[in-house]
């Protein structure tokens, strides 16, 4: 995809990317990440981390790019969340912008399914921007991993 999007572009173009291999029988995942933030889980106290943060450039600025692989060990009742930079990047009417800090305070709160956390996210960074249309792609993923008891 990399060789493809460098062939292909205009000078200056490229794209970030992550991707996840789940195996659920073996509660672990494999992640590649091309220039995008990190994957975020969220324990089942709570606690979340940052993972899926090997990989290499952004897809399309050089070719040939080698990109590494991660395997994270997950535990039913973890949340997985994958975001753009759009997600964080929304700005206030003082330039202040949205920010990691509240993407991670909407996503400690323990008992929220992830299509809520979605909404709610959504929701937050619409009010936050005073309803401005987007600069970027605002893209989220959550999903929770088997049983959450």
């Amino acid at each position: 995809v990399n060789n493809i999007l460098f062939d292909r572009s205009r000078q200056g173009m490229f794209a970030t990317a992550a991707f996840l291999l789940l195996d659920l029988a073996e509660k672990k995942f494999w992640s590649v990440n091309a220039g995008h933030h990190p994957i975020l889980t969220r324990n089942k106290d709570g606690t979340i981390i940052e993972k899926g943060k090997v990989g290499g450039i952004p897809l399309g600025i050089l070719s040939d790019s080698v990109y590494m692989q991660e395997e994270i060990a997950v535990e039913d009742g973890d949340l997985i969340f994958l975001y753009t930079d759009g997600a964080v990047e929304p700005s206030n009417k003082n330039g202040e912008q949205f920010g990691i800090k509240r993407l991670r305070e909407i996503l400690s709160n323990g008992d929220v399914e992830p299509g809520v956390i979605i909404d709610t996210l959504r929701e937050k960074i619409q009010t936050f921007s005073s309803h401005a249309p987007p600069h970027d792609d605002i893209t989220f993923m959550a999903f929770n991993v088997g049983d959450r008891t």
